[in-house]
């Protein structure tokens, strides 16, 4: 609720598009002040995971191996997504903004109704922080998956990378089919699960970036589609069965041949 905001002094921690926003909507709405800080010496340039953005990646990438899959999401993921050009501009014609580079938070403190952030060497006194500093994959927070969590297969159940490429949080992601549904942890312990697709960042480590974005949904929805399509055609399995069999419309009705029909004499 950025109206909460007014005449406050924001942090914000980050240095991604979103953080940008966070910092922009903020003084757009109000605030006082808001710095943004960034413990890189300079913003990313380069968004190396556009990288995937083509059709053989974007059709494809789920059909590599565990390995291949872990391996790249991992190079992307420590070259981390740097920020739009219109967000930073948006952000840094605002009066109040600065953009503090080189600068990790070493500690934060509380001080009455204030918060202390101590970073850069100087101690910076905030009314709100706003940390834009990515995502934590936890099933069980979402309260549609809480109860039964625990039957889901994360990246970690079926993949142990090695040593160079762990503790980079993946390993806490859903381990998706090929239609972005979820599976089974250990077999014929919950099969409602494959009824369940998961469309959107969760399954990055599974599917790359077919998973929702804008440029992919081309990509990523057929394949999403043809899916569901597929288990609830399986599933009417009979019903479907019953129906190819029992097609019974004619394409003759006789008006086109008895009258002219030559039959045996006799």
């Amino acid at each position: 609720d950025f109206q909460r905001l007014k005449g406050k002094a924001v942090g914000v921690l980050g240095a991604a598009s979103s953080a940008f926003d966070a910092a922009a909507v903020s003084l757009e709405t109000g605030a006082a002040a808001a710095r943004l800080f960034s413990r890189h010496d300079d913003l990313v340039r380069v968004t190396t995971i556009k990288g995937m953005s083509y059709p053989g990646a974007l059709d494809h990438f789920h059909e590599m191996s565990d390995a291949d899959r872990w391996h790249l999401i991992d190079f992307y993921y420590r070259r981390s997504a740097g920020p739009m050009p219109d967000t930073v501009r948006r952000a840094m014609r605002l009066p109040g903004f600065e953009l503090h580079l080189g600068s990790g938070w070493e500690s934060v403190t509380q001080e009455g109704e204030a918060v202390l952030v101590r970073a850069g060497g100087r101690v910076h006194r905030f009314d709100f922080l706003i940390c834009g500093t990515g995502y934590e994959a936890d099933l069980a927070a979402r309260p549609e998956l809480a109860a039964f969590a625990d039957r889901i297969a994360l990246w970690r159940d079926r993949y142990t990378p090695p040593e160079a490429e762990r503790h980079n949080g993946f390993s806490a992601y859903p381990y998706l089919g090929g239609a972005f549904e979820l599976v089974e942890k250990t077999a014929g312990t919950a099969p409602f699960l494959k009824d369940i697709h998961l469309f959107n960042f969760g399954g990055l480590a599974s599917h790359g970036r077919a998973i929702g974005e804008i440029s992919s949904l081309k990509h990523g929805v057929p394949r999403l589609v043809a899916g569901i399509g597929r288990d609830l055609f399986l599933a009417d399995r009979a019903a479907h069965i019953e129906r190819l069999k029992s097609f019974a419309t004619p394409d003759l009705t006789g008006e086109e041949y008895l009258a002219e029909a030559i039959r045996p004499i006799g």
